[in-house]
């Protein structure tokens, strides 16, 4: 197994980052939401390569002086590796190098694994959305102060 390498997602990317959504959530993104992002290259999209397959992608709208993480996925066979690790901490170096001040999301009540890895970096729950992702299913509202 090599070692991971994150880089900026480019558009012939798109097929690697559909199979991502498929094999890792129930309702993905539309595909035409992660073409428009690879074209215009807003905010921050990144890919995560192991041995030059990409295993997993992460994607921040920037507005403002805010970044928000809108998705963030690894190829379930290659999880528990330092993947989404590894792309978050990148996405949080490259908030910061365009002045970003807070960075926010929202995960599953239930995902202990990722609410471990976002409170390990430094995010604080600051709130909670009631039936955000399905009824009876509330998100925490993170958010790591970039200042």
């Amino acid at each position: 197994m090599g070692a991971c390498k994150i880089r900026d997602a480019r558009e012939e990317d798109f097929n690697a980052i559909m199979y991502i959504e498929r094999s890792c959530f129930s309702s993905q993104f539309p595909p035409a939401y992660i073409e428009l992002h690879l074209k215009l290259r807003i905010g921050i999209f990144l890919v995560a390569e192991v041995d030059e397959r990409v295993v997993g992608y992460s994607l921040v709208a920037i507005r403002s002086n805010d970044a928000h993480l809108l998705s963030i996925a690894v190829l379930p066979a290659q999880r528990n590796r330092g993947i989404g690790r590894a792309l978050l901490s990148e996405s949080i170096v490259k908030a910061k190098a365009k002045g970003v001040k807070s960075f926010k999301l929202e995960v599953d009540r239930g995902n202990l694994p990722a609410i471990n890895l976002y409170r390990s970096l430094g995010f604080k729950v600051v709130g909670e959305i009631p039936d955000y992702y399905s009824p009876r299913s509330p998100a925490l509202l993170m958010c790591l102060d970039l200042l």
